[in-house]
């Protein structure tokens, strides 16, 4: 059943995708100075981007995304498979962006309990439709954007791993370092796995 949460969504993520080679980068860069400014700095020079303003935007996204994260999770992203990278980002996706986390947890979550395995356009824009009748920053959406919004959606779910290029829902295998500090600071967090084990009834 989807939530209705009052709470204004946060929709800056149409700014691209997963960007997880651009993540790993800031997330080392970060673990050299612990210095976000710095890091924002560091990274409009050494990443390429179409325009400054574009460079700004996307930096800022990443970083509020890898500012999600906790100490230990962070470290682990530095160092582990590019897999669990992934996962990891997905995670700080989701708690950036509260669309996204309600999307898989309501979505994605519920389809794969179901062994409702295809996940389409369609079910974004049901989603989105009932969730635009509590949100009125959804309802005031040019179609333009909203069709942004789901091609970027899609695109970060392909590109995690939790969606197959043919619109299968996959399984979450999370590794055990990953699934531990997940449990460890808020096991409920599991729900925006699809399969994850040790999910909360």
């Amino acid at each position: 059943m989807l939530s209705t949460g009052s709470a204004t969504y946060r929709l800056s993520f149409s700014t691209g995708s997963l960007f997880l080679d651009e993540s790993i980068l800031l997330a080392r860069m970060y673990q050299d100075r612990s210095d976000w400014s710095h890091v924002a700095e560091q990274a409009l020079q050494s990443l390429s981007f179409r325009t400054q303003s574009s460079g700004r935007r996307t930096v800022r996204e990443i970083i509020a995304r890898l500012r999600s994260l906790q100490a230990d999770e962070l470290e682990l992203f530095t160092r582990c498979s590019r897999h669990e990278q992934g996962h990891l980002l997905w995670l700080a996706i989701c708690r950036t962006y509260d669309f996204i986390a309600d999307f898989a947890s309501e979505v994605l979550q519920e389809r794969y309990a179901r062994f409702q395995e295809e996940l389409a356009y369609d079910h974004f824009d049901s989603f989105f439709d009932a969730k635009a009748e509590w949100h009125p920053e959804l309802a005031e959406l040019k179609p333009s954007t909203r069709a942004k919004l789901r091609q970027v959606l899609f695109r970060m779910l392909r590109e995690a791993d939790l969606v197959s290029p043919s619109g299968k829902i996959m399984r979450t295998l999370l590794s055990p370092a990953l699934q531990d500090l997940i449990v460890a600071h808020d096991p409920t967090e599991l729900r925006f796995f699809p399969g994850a084990s040790g999910l909360p009834a």
